[in-house]
């Protein structure tokens, strides 16, 4: 098995790219959602902005 380490590197180690695919969505909802921009300037801004609101996130409803 030649990608033993990997996994074993995956095991112990406690970092996840879920958070940058998570900044890689918004940006591509943005991006589909924003298709009529005409200056490149107010897309970065709506980046900005999009990144700036932080949602509180809700207990769950489950108990």
């Amino acid at each position: 098995m030649h990608k033993k380490r990997y996994i074993k590197n995956m095991a112990h180690c406690r970092l996840s790219n879920g958070p940058l695919e998570g900044t890689n969505r918004k940006i591509k909802q943005i991006k589909r959602t924003a298709y009529g921009y005409k200056n490149w300037s107010h897309f970065i801004y709506r980046i900005r902005i999009e990144f700036l609101i932080k949602v509180e996130k809700k207990a769950p409803i489950r108990k």
